[in-house]
């Protein structure tokens, strides 16, 4: 069983009800879905999660509140990625938003969360190391 830091942070200030049934290898990864900026923060305050997913619509916040995750001295470790559609892409190029590791592209097997899960805990192990 993985720590209570193996955590997996959603934030989705439109619809976070949606994101409950979203699987991740079973039991061994706990998921956490923020309906509100406010309340990732408080949880990442707490402990940061290994892997923080941005799902939404709303880009108008992103910028200065991926950088603010970021800069966090909890969340600087975790890998930030921003959810999309292939068909219809809702987030800007990654150059506009530097603080972002990348994109996740609808729709997510569990297979393809697993390996990021696993690639976003490496991450976060070879820089507390380098740190």
């Amino acid at each position: 069983m993985a720590s209570f830091k193996d955590y997996v942070l959603i934030l989705d200030e439109q619809q976070p009800a949606s994101h409950s049934d979203l699987a991740f290898g079973g039991d061994r990864f706990a998921v956490f879905v923020a309906s509100s900026f406010e309340q990732a923060v408080v949880k990442v305050s707490q402990v940061a999660p290994c892997l923080v997913i941005l799902a939404g619509d709303d880009q108008a916040w992103v910028k200065a509140k991926v950088h603010t995750l970021r800069q966090s001295t909890q969340a600087n470790q975790s890998t930030i990625l921003a959810l999309t559609e292939s068909a219809h892409p809702k987030w800007e190029r990654q150059e506009a938003t530097p603080d972002l590791d990348g994109f996740l592209v609808k729709p997510l097997s569990v297979e393809v969360l697993t390996s990021l899960i696993q690639s976003a805990l490496i991450k976060r192990d070879v820089m507390s190391l380098t740190a």
